[in-house]
């Protein structure tokens, strides 16, 4: 006796489950190859507004969001300190200049405070913590590895971010500008190959 009903309920099931779901298509609506063909790295669970938000400039990195360290960023998101929910009010949602920020964001071993993929820049918030010297050398590993994924990082103490807000939103603007200008020349000037 079969318990699938004998008309092959069970190997339809099974070929739908292992199928990609249908919005996950490798081609856009207008039928040409969309850049999720080209390796962007989201999982199924990303929302579809997320991933078109971020189609151009997040592309598949093995070292983004590593999944061992899924529960600790969860985690991280939970405990946020006051001067990181402060901050994080302003870079949420694209309120910052349009710019689509993500916070407790995982590079490699690493867990960055806030990143916009972008631009590859990190706004990093430092605690009272950070002034040990074990940790200022953990500190400066994290930034050369940073620097070697070819991430901007930028450092404010916590006290910066309650006691003067605007000042921490003025530099971080003004480095997204150079960022952007920098991004925007490297397109109209592509590297010579000689």
């Amino acid at each position: 006796m079969r318990y699938n009903g004998g008309d092959g309920n069970r190997e339809r099931a099974y070929e739908r489950a292992t199928e990609p779901p249908q919005h996950y298509s490798l081609r856009s609506s207008t039928g040409q190859a969309s850049p999720l063909f080209k390796g962007e790295h989201w999982g199924w669970g990303e929302s579809e507004q997320m991933r078109e938000n971020n189609m151009e400039t997040m592309y598949y990195n093995p070292n983004y969001n590593q999944k061992k360290h899924l529960t600790l960023r969860r985690k991280l998101r939970r405990k946020q300190t006051r001067a990181e929910a402060v901050l994080w009010k302003e870079l949420s949602n694209k309120k910052f200049l349009g710019l689509k920020f993500y916070r407790q964001f995982g590079v490699g071993q690493f867990i960055l405070d806030f990143f916009c993929p972008k631009l590859k820049l990190s706004v990093e918030l430092d605690g009272g913590y950070h002034k040990k010297e074990d940790q200022r050398v953990y500190d400066s590993v994290r930034t050369g590895y940073l620097k070697g994924e070819g991430i901007e990082e930028l450092r404010f103490q916590n006290d910066e971010v309650m006691s003067g807000l605007p000042r921490v939103l003025e530099i971080v603007k003004s480095v997204v500008e150079r960022r952007l200008k920098e991004i925007a020349d490297s397109i109209t000037h592509p590297p010579t190959m000689e």
